[in-house]
């Protein structure tokens, strides 16, 4: 199956770096959102 990507819903690491710079700046429920978006799309042992 030629159109099977199976990397085609991770971040870029560009788009990791900059969500982790917000993630060090947000506080509260913000801070929670992106803690779930880097943990469900960013590399696989990203600290936090």
């Amino acid at each position: 199956m030629d159109s099977y990507k199976p990397y085609n819903n991770t971040l870029t690491s560009l788009e990791q770096e900059r969500l982790k710079k917000m993630y060090d700046a947000a506080v509260g429920e913000d801070k929670k959102i992106l803690e779930r978006v880097l943990g469900k799309y960013g590399a696989y042992k990203l600290e936090l």
